[in-house]
């Protein structure tokens, strides 16, 4: 592990090396199996993640399960992207 302070740099300019506040993400497929870890990723680092699903039985299940953890950064979107006209509305 590389430290930081032996080499004369200050660890606290890191700590934001990956901030990504004030930053709007848009994750399709958000509720499968890649899709909600990168959700819950974004999230984490502080993006407001627009969660585009296929269905609202699965955005309504991820809500449920993460909405305390993210508070306000997730929102979900019903959106089958494959139709041009609901994703051009997102």
């Amino acid at each position: 592990m590389v430290d930081l302070k032996e080499q004369g740099k200050n660890p606290a300019d890191y700590t934001n090396l990956f901030s990504l506040e004030n930053k709007v993400a848009i994750v399709t497929g958000a509720t499968g199996h890649i899709g909600s870890s990168i959700s819950k990723g974004l999230a984490a680092f502080g993006a407001k993640v627009i969660l585009l699903g296929r269905t609202k039985k699965n955005l309504d299940d991820f809500m449920e399960k993460y909405r305390e953890t993210f508070k306000d950064s997730l929102n979900p979107t019903l959106c089958d992207i494959t139709d041009t006209n609901q994703f051009k509305e997102v």
